[in-house]
């Protein structure tokens, strides 16, 4: 079976800052945030005698300590006007996570 290949992602520099989200104390699993060693495989089915490496992307999710600044960030939610059913709900839900978050 071949290695899977790595699709990094730059850092724009080291990660000092302490994440605002509180660690969740009611769950089994022992932490809510995503390691940098965690990693999604593609294709996620594969045939082990089909010699397939596939690729790895860097999981998505939140991190421990982080680069910018929660007070000092700014974001932008930017669409294609096109017709997408639920897209007011995931703008409306974006906007309560920032705002009142």
């Amino acid at each position: 079976m071949t290695e899977p290949e790595t699709i990094a992602i730059s850092n724009l520099g080291p990660c000092e800052l302490q994440s605002p989200l509180p660690r969740d104390k009611r769950s089994a699993v022992e932490d809510r945030f995503v390691t940098g060693s965690t990693f999604v495989r593609l294709p996620l089915e594969i045939d082990t005698a089909a010699n397939s490496g596939g690729q790895l992307f860097e999981k998505a999710g939140p991190r421990e300590t982080i680069f910018f600044e929660p007070a000092k960030t700014k974001a932008a939610i930017v669409t294609c006007g096109g017709l997408c059913p639920g897209l007011n709900n995931v703008i409306r839900s974006i906007y309560s996570q920032l705002h009142y978050h």
